[in-house]
């Protein structure tokens, strides 16, 4: 008996992005690296204040999500600069969301 971690059925989050292709991707649970970034840079905006926010902050969430997106089965890789032309701020919010409900999701069926 072999356990091929090559064939287990992940359960995957499916998003179609809003490209000229409409692009439709299913992205995994996040690495533990990953979930990492996720976390800080959660406690990096609610630390952010309208004095205190900067461009920088915007990219540093384009460049997590798209390490995000990127972290899919299709094995596609979607750029920061790709990202920022067809995410607006509001998309990025509603991507987040779901994606961390996805994950709290996959982490409770696991419980």
């Amino acid at each position: 008996m072999a356990l091929d971690f090559n064939n287990i059925k992940k359960t995957s989050l499916e998003i179609i992005l809003n490209d000229d292709k409409q692009t439709k991707l299913h992205l995994h649970t996040p690495s533990k690296k990953l979930l990492t970034e996720l976390m800080e840079l959660s406690k990096g905006l609610n630390d952010i204040t309208e004095d205190n926010f900067n461009i920088e902050d915007v990219g540093q969430i384009y460049n997590l999500c798209s390490k995000v997106i990127s972290r899919n089965r299709e094995n596609i890789t979607i750029s920061c600069e790709k990202l920022e032309n067809i995410f607006d701020m509001e998309d990025i919010v509603i991507f987040l969301q779901a994606y961390i409900e996805f994950t709290n999701s996959v982490q409770e069926l696991k419980n």
